[in-house]
């Protein structure tokens, strides 16, 4: 995201104006804003005042020191240097440009007066000893400095900067959006493992020892109808083995759970009478059958699992004769004769 980083720019004004609107233009075509006294309304506020909450508002100050100290406050003393304290206070990224030899500067621009002059050098000394500073020496090389203190400030001490509404409402909103798409994704995840876990360890069948196995017999209850007189009960028993292969062959490839019924009632009918089998001794076929591995049943459907299959096909399988051994007939021979 692009950003608009707002510079003050701290100085002496008459000796350095021409330095000052050359840094100041550099610092916009870098795409940044200049702030300093050139942009202080011609007001009944205090001047600090004005100062202090501009400079509140910006992201780095640049000082640039030259042969004056400058005009003094209330409190003795400069400008430039009571903008320089509290920027200091503020913790602002101070990027200090100290002139290297102001001696040699124009008269116009330098203090003749010696208290100025000791201010001056005491203030050069408090910048020199708190911060790292660039020397400069032609007003014309000045603004390449400028620009590239600032530019390796914002790369190593990144401000918060100011950027356009929609430009942030827009930012905000593709955040979010990307959150909760991260948000969703990690949910689907969960989700799928959830659902391995629960494939893995949940098991259909009860925590009961003494299930009936396939040789174990099983009373099915059956209804016979004849009409104008009650249901009469006609029970019988067969084992689970038995009602197994009976429908093996029918489910093996899958079955609707009505058609699968109809099935059973049909194949247990009574000859004699119209009879069917009880809904409730079906449904305990099914879960027996399901629990013992045999059968799978899901929407509604009754297919042979891998192990029925196996189960079934035993018992269609044809076997070769058993073929009596050479002693066993020897042994007979031996006893006839």
């Amino acid at each position: 995201m692009d950003k608009l980083y707002l510079i003050f720019l701290s100085s002496t004004f008459t000796d350095l104006e021409q330095e000052r609107n050359a840094i100041a233009h550099a610092i916009r075509k870098m795409g940044h804003a200049p702030m300093g006294m050139e942009g202080f309304p011609a007001s009944g506020e205090k001047q600090m005042d004005y100062i202090r909450r501009t400079i509140d508002k910006c992201d780095y100050y640049v000082l640039i020191i030259g042969g004056r100290y400058g005009s003094l406050t209330k409190e003795g003393i400069s400008y430039t240097e009571a903008e320089y304290n509290y920027a200091l206070e503020k913790g602002l990224p101070i990027l200090a440009f100290v002139h290297d030899a102001p001696e040699d500067l124009p008269n116009k621009h330098t203090d003749s007066d010696s208290e100025m002059l000791e201010k001056l050098a005491a203030f050069r000394q408090k910048v020199e000893n708190s911060y790292l500073v660039e020397r400069w020496n032609e007003h014309k090389n000045l603004p390449a400095l400028v620009v590239a203190s600032i530019a390796q400030a914002i790369g190593t001490q990144p401000a918060i900067g100011w950027v356009r509404g929609n430009t942030v409402a827009s930012a905000e909103l593709t955040a979010e959006q990307n959150a909760l798409l991260k948000k969703n994704s990690a949910l689907k995840a969960e989700n799928e493992r959830l659902r391995a876990d629960l494939g893995k360890n949940e098991s259909i069948i009860p925590d009961i020892t003494d299930i009936a196995d396939l040789d174990d017999d099983f009373t099915v209850e059956r209804s016979v109808n004849i009409i104008g007189y009650p249901p009469e009960r006609d029970d019988f028993t067969v084992s689970f083995r038995e009602i197994f292969l009976e429908i093996a062959s029918f489910i093996e490839s899958g079955r609707h759970d009505d058609t699968v019924r109809r099935y059973i009632s049909e194949l247990y009918e009574n000859e004699d009478e119209h009879s069917e089998v009880e809904s409730q001794s079906i449904d305990t076929m099914r879960i027996q059958f399901e629990i013992l591995g045999l059968i799978s049943y899901q929407s509604g459907i009754w297919k042979l699992t891998q192990k029925g299959k196996k189960i079934f096909y035993a018992s269609r399988l044809v076997r070769k004769p058993k073929i009596e051994s050479d002693s066993s007939s020897n042994s007979r021979n031996h006893k006839a004769s």
